[in-house]
């Protein structure tokens, strides 16, 4: 049997996987613009592999680290959790991949969407002196997409803001992805449930005897 997680190790163990994710594609991305002298003027290379690396560090941090460790993102080794299958009660690799439908498989889609609508120029518009600038058109268009994208994000950051609550004000600390993924974040350690061991003593009964004459 295992002991579901508390909120703050989850949130601290959330905290570390994400700090390890932004810092490696922030990392990929100024391998990439280093030697790049016109910033105003982004490249297609840069852009497509900027976001293909977000969703490579993403499923890399988030799917691939608890395939191989059973269940267990760095964040989780560090701070002793791990996921398990509801009702097995046990590692399951389809549970992980249920359950990264709605973290980095989610997040995943939305940034090939934004690979498919958008292009290096929907970020260069010319300010009043006819110079390029880093800024988001405004046409209909562009105007359109971003609010797809704003709404796609604004719904993950409300599962996991409301998954917290779930956490913290409910008895059994399932979130909602936990719920929807049949899935677990317990702590490693397995509890032992011991039996207590009964022992029966004799005892001398001197209550007086009743004889039943017919």
């Amino acid at each position: 049997m295992y002991k579901n997680s508390g909120f703050f190790k989850r949130f601290i163990a959330n905290i570390i996987d994400l700090s390890i994710a932004i810092s490696l594609i922030l990392l990929i991305f100024y391998l990439l613009t280093k030697n790049i002298n016109k910033v105003a003027l982004p490249s297609a290379s840069v852009f497509y592999f900027s976001s293909l690396s977000a969703i490579i560090v993403s499923l890399l941090v988030y799917l691939c680290i608890p395939v191989f460790f059973e269940g267990k993102t760095i964040g989780l080794i560090i701070l002793k959790l791990k996921i398990i299958n509801s009702h097995t009660k046990n590692y399951s690799f389809s549970s992980i991949i249920k359950r990264n439908l709605f973290t980095s498989i989610y997040f995943s889609a939305v940034i090939i969407f934004i690979m498919l609508f958008l292009t290096p120029n929907s970020f260069v518009v010319l300010d009043k002196n006819g110079q390029n600038t880093l800024s988001i058109k405004d046409d209909i268009y562009h105007l359109i997409i971003m609010r797809i994208i704003t709404v796609f994000l604004s719904i993950g950051f409300f599962i996991s803001m409301v998954g917290y609550l779930f956490v913290i004000f409910k008895p059994n600390r399932l979130s909602i992805v936990d719920w929807l993924s049949e899935t677990r974040i317990v702590e490693s350690a397995l509890i032992v449930s011991k039996d207590k061991e009964i022992i029966l003593f004799p005892e001398n009964d001197d209550r007086r005897k009743f004889i039943f004459k017919k």
